[in-house]
């Protein structure tokens, strides 16, 4: 079977702790061009927990709506981009719907009581930091040596 960007399927996603993987709703984030040369799918959480729908790396989505509707979901739902995972095709167990591609998903209304843009996962403004034992250790100046990139 051949899946496409955008299909939210039920399948097998791995938990992070190790335990055992548990059926849920999962959206397909990797590029169809991938999509039919592999033979895994790199997908995103679904999650019916709203806590982080106003996150930058969320996609919110509100089952009454057309997109919504569209998704198959049940339920108003959080897309997480933040948990990701590459999975086999053979671990999804059926397509439920699909998610078009929006150019105005930072206008996205949230859910009553949230703030701030439910989109996609976008790249922010890196910081990087110093440290002062990498400088001593390289005889650069510690504004000089880049220990590692802070996400704002």
């Amino acid at each position: 079977m051949t899946f496409a960007r955008g299909d939210v399927v039920i399948a097998l996603f791995p938990n992070a702790d190790g335990s055992p993987p548990k059926a849920r709703p999962v959206l397909v984030v990797q590029a169809d061009t991938y999509n039919a040369k592999l033979k895994n799918l790199i997908v995103a959480a679904v999650t019916s927990n709203l806590t982080h729908a106003a996150d930058a790396a969320s996609l919110f989505v509100e089952v009454n709506t057309p997109d919504g509707k569209a998704s198959g979901l049940r339920q108003d739902s959080v897309v997480s981009c933040i948990n990701l995972a590459t999975i086999a095709e053979t671990l999804v167990a059926k397509k439920i719907g699909q998610l078009p591609p929006r150019a105005d998903a930072e206008d996205q209304q949230l859910p009553e009581g949230r703030s701030g843009p439910a989109v996609t996962a976008r790249p922010r403004r890196a910081r990087t930091s110093t440290s002062t034992a990498s400088a001593s250790r390289s005889g650069a100046p510690a504004s000089e040596v880049r220990r590692g990139v802070e996400w704002e």
